[in-house]
C-alpha cells in the first residue's frame, strides 16, 4: 500500500523524486502522489515509494488492493 512498481524503460536513479498520474479501474478520477525511487529493475523499471497521497486516494488504493487480495485467494474476508 506504501508505494508502486512502475513498468518503464526510462529508469531513474534510487532516491529520485517523482510525481506519479495513475487511475484504479474503479471509475474514479486519476490519482496524482508524490513518489521516490526506491529501487531498479534493469530493463524493467521502478519500485517507488509513495511520498504524498491524499487520504482519500489513500483510502481507494487500499480499497482497490485488498479487493485484489480477496480475488486472488477467492475470499470475502481477509
Amino acid at each position: 500500500m506504501g508505494g508502486i512498481f512502475v513498468e518503464t524503460t526510462e529508469l531513474r536513479p534510487i532516491g529520485s523524486k517523482l510525481e506519479l498520474r495513475f487511475h484504479l479501474d474503479d471509475g474514479d478520477p486519476i490519482i496524482v502522489a508524490k513518489g521516490e525511487v526506491a529501487y531498479v529493475v534493469e530493463k524493467r523499471g521502478l519500485g517507488v515509494r509513495f511520498l504524498g497521497v491524499s487520504r482519500s486516494d489513500q483510502d481507494r488504493i487500499e480499497k482497490y488492493v485488498s479487493k485484489g487480495i480477496a480475488e486472488v485467494f477467492n475470499t470475502d474476508a481477509l
